[in-house]
């Protein structure tokens, strides 16, 4: 009898574990990119709990060193959705089609998260940099065409400090965080300051203490950026209930992260390879926030412009208002009209 319990047991066990295995397989397959980073936060939980199978979508999730990169992915139809910042939408106003018109293919669906004190420039104290005219001079590490570079301007500019008093090296993240630490003697293996985020700057200070110095933090004052979500046009068109799904996954993680902070803060620690009381030191300079605000808006047209007179001198980007780059669906999801 005993012998039949068992065999009767282990049947009912692989018929579930098939038809689990089954049904997860059956789930419509979403193709998803955001950053390794401490700006990412909600698709890892919801992942993790399994927030997104509840309403019928299996999200592959795959990682890039910026958004930038992410960016790439979705004009590349590699990726479904892609976690980016709004300085990609503005760039994205600027592409321009075969036949040189202007095209906007690109919808924002939600904020995700936004630093508070996370982007900072930090420089090497030890080669003569404690205030912000020593940087007259020195190469300074900083990936062009985005936030970051925004940033860096209107802090030289601010401290009376002209642009072409710096030696700006466009680098991505990780490139750049390897030349700062480096005590090379040329620019492609050294450089003197950097602009970066959490958990870049937290590991720097750790690595190489009182040889760096914070120059400023104040994103507030010389711009930050919004992780934002969001997909191509086609896309959403025609996979409207798909993108429907992911929201209401995100709102179920943003829901636990309100709720739990250690939890988030292990989450965090577990994605970025780090001790729960290393992201403690920083997880307070982010806010991790599912929404859409009306200063998502605000601030894509801030950098269009700063963009038309920067980075894209000649061009123009296409005429545009806030309905043709951020949709509805997240109130219409959520019953804010």
């Amino acid at each position: 009898m005993k012998k039949y319990t068992f065999y009767l047991i282990a049947l009912l066990f692989t018929i579930l574990t098939a038809c689990t295995n089954t049904s997860k397989k059956d789930l419509e397959e979403v193709k998803v990119m955001y950053n390794i980073d401490a700006n990412n936060l909600h698709f890892p939980i919801a992942e993790k709990q399994g927030y997104f199978e509840e309403f019928g979508i299996n999200v592959k999730s795959s990682n890039s060193a910026a958004a930038k990169f992410a960016l790439d992915a979705l004009n590349a139809g590699s990726v479904d959705y892609s976690v980016l910042v709004d300085m990609n939408i503005a760039h994205n106003l600027f592409n321009k089609n075969s036949d040189e018109s202007l095209k906007n293919d690109l919808v924002v669906l939600a904020e995700l998260a936004e630093p508070i004190n996370a982007i900072k420039l930090i420089a090497r104290k030890d080669r003569g940099i404690e205030k912000a005219e020593d940087l007259k001079g020195k190469k300074i590490g900083v990936l062009f065409g985005v936030n970051i570079h925004l940033f860096l301007h209107k802090y030289l500019l601010d401290n009376g400090i002209a642009l072409d008093e710096v030696e700006m090296i466009n680098m991505a993240p990780p490139n750049a965080v390897s030349a700062f630490k480096s005590n090379g003697g040329d620019s492609d293996t050294q450089i003197d300051a950097i602009v970066i985020w959490q958990p870049h700057v937290y590991k720097l200070q750790k690595e190489l203490g009182d040889k760096v110095i914070v120059l400023s933090d104040e994103g507030h004052k010389y711009w930050y950026y919004k992780m934002i979500l969001v997909t191509k046009k086609e896309i959403l068109e025609n996979n409207p209930e798909t993108a429907k799904a992911i929201l209401k996954g995100l709102r179920k993680a943003d829901e636990l992260i309100q709720k739990d902070e250690n939890l988030a803060i292990e989450t965090m620690a577990n994605l970025l390879y780090m001790d729960v009381k290393e992201v403690k030191e920083f997880y307070s300079e982010h806010q991790y926030k599912l929404q859409l605000t009306d200063g998502l808006y605000d601030m894509i047209v801030e950098d269009v412009n700063w963009l038309d007179t920067t980075i894209h001198k000649g061009s123009s980007p296409i005429e545009y208002k806030r309905s043709t780059i951020i949709s509805n669906l997240y109130n219409e999801t959520f019953k804010k009209q």
